[in-house]
């Protein structure tokens, strides 16, 4: 994958909970780039697969055919961003997200605090005194 740069959303917020700026990063690449980087015994395991199985007759042809397939049409998506933590308490994480909404004249931005349920994960940010997350979303593509 090649990080073709970063995309910075421009937030404005009067909480102190958001004093550095909050961005989004978008990791770029193509179906192809992806298709070429998986392994034969990683493919296979996507396949649900030994990972050691000779692919052969028609298991080959649509494994190759759908391995072209993607290099061609795949349009994966990665983006990340770091939220801040507002509480933890027990099993609940607070975080606060900010949202952008382009509008005619000029955007705004909205602040929300959005709850997760988690005892393990609760536990964890305490133990390590955290104060932010990083949000991950990934996608194969369309």
């Amino acid at each position: 994958m090649t990080n073709r740069g970063e995309h910075r959303e421009e937030n404005i917020s009067s909480s102190a909970a958001f004093s550095a700026v909050p961005s989004t990063i978008f990791l770029h690449c193509s179906g192809e780039e992806i298709a070429n980087a998986i392994v034969q015994r990683e493919y296979n395991r996507l396949l649900q697969l030994p990972r050691d199985r000779e692919l052969e007759g028609d298991l080959l042809d649509r494994a190759v055919k759908a391995r072209e397939w993607y290099e061609k049409h795949g349009r994966p998506f990665v983006a990340a961003r770091r939220v801040p933590i507002v509480k933890v308490s027990e099993e609940i994480i607070s975080v606060g997200a900010q949202f952008i909404v382009p509008g005619r004249d000029e955007s705004r931005s909205y602040t929300r605090n959005i709850t997760l349920h988690s005892l393990v994960v609760s536990q964890r940010l305490t133990a390590g005194e955290a104060n932010a997350l990083m949000i991950l979303a990934c996608s194969a593509g369309p």
